[in-house]
């Protein structure tokens, strides 16, 4: 089955089949919905622990940066290397 393109001002990243069907195209570049929330749960997650962590304020920043410009690399970044929050006793 060949694909064209074929513009659509409702769906720009629509492909269309030789027939006129509409065939869903999945971007994995494109985090919406229930993929774009886990991403910013987790994220929010990994700052909260930079922040309640032992670092130094310079280290925090950086950190910070890492996970809030690049946000799934820095957040896998992060979760490997980065500094954790201290656990609170009840």
């Amino acid at each position: 089955m060949e694909t064209r393109r074929f513009p659509d001002m409702r769906d720009p990243w629509a492909v269309m089949t030789e027939s006129g069907d509409a065939m869903i195209e999945a971007n994995m570049f494109e985090l919406r919905g229930l993929g774009g929330l886990v991403i910013l749960a987790l994220d929010l997650w990994a700052l909260i622990s930079i922040y309640n962590s032992s670092a130094t304020s310079g280290k925090k920043l950086l950190w910070a940066l890492l996970v809030i410009i690049l946000p799934i690399l820095g957040f896998l970044i992060w979760l490997v290397a980065g500094p954790r929050g201290t656990s609170r006793r009840i």
